[in-house]
């Protein structure tokens, strides 16, 4: 889940699984998938970079997300 704040300043958690879209409105807008939409004060590029880094812990897997981003290395190209 990503943690959001709605305009009046409340946290609020999201699936990101469940994100159909996001689009400013001039505020930023997240539509669910269950038809929700929930008006948040983050910018769409901040709601992606949220989504993009929780679907890279997802992916990496436990033992990525416990060492930290930093403790990774990428294996190269050539599989080496």
């Amino acid at each position: 889940m990503i943690t959001l704040t709605r305009l009046d300043g409340n946290p609020v958690c999201v699936n990101e699984i469940n994100v159909l879209w996001v689009e400013a409105l001039p505020d930023t807008s997240v539509m669910l998938l269950g038809g929700t939409r929930i008006l948040v004060k983050e910018s769409v590029a901040d709601v992606k970079r949220l989504i993009n880094e929780r679907a890279s812990v997802l992916v990496a897997g436990p033992s990525i997300a416990a060492a930290g981003a930093a403790d990774v290395v990428a294996p190269s190209a050539s599989g080496q």
